[in-house]
């Protein structure tokens, strides 16, 4: 069983596993920083904070129970606030960078000589005159 165990730690699919998830875990703490140090504030400086808590249905007396949806509601919104944020200000950028990164250079037109004898060779190649290859 141990070297059944070791087997598997040798062949890399472990490692990888762990190195994923810890890079993973300190994206998350990136993205969580981002949202709640910048983004958020400016949003909650611009709209307001949503608070929907108080939303309750099938309550017949306040306190009396019920569906206690207005957290689920805040947290909808505002689930839909930072993913819109995120793309806007995150995700399209990136995408910018990488498509520009992407793209290959324009070609350099060759020289002026390399074109004239290119368009003589065509004119050589369409001519009756002379045999073709």
């Amino acid at each position: 069983m141990v070297k059944g165990f070791v087997e598997f730690i040798r062949r890399g699919n472990a490692i990888d596993l762990a190195v994923g998830v810890i890079i993973g875990a300190a994206f998350g703490q990136v993205v969580n920083s981002i949202v709640g140090d910048i983004l958020m504030p400016a949003i909650g400086r611009v709209f307001g904070s949503p608070d929907f808590s108080s939303i309750v249905f099938f309550a017949s007396a306040p306190d009396s129970g019920g569906l206690d949806v207005g957290q689920l509601i805040t947290a909808v919104v505002n689930l839909l606030i930072i993913a819109f944020a995120l793309y806007f200000f995150l995700v399209l950028p990136m995408n910018a960078l990488r498509k520009k990164q992407e793209d290959p250079a324009s070609p350099v037109p060759p020289p002026a000589d390399v074109q004239l004898l290119t368009e003589i060779r065509d004119l050589l190649k369409t001519s009756s005159q002379f045999p073709q290859d």
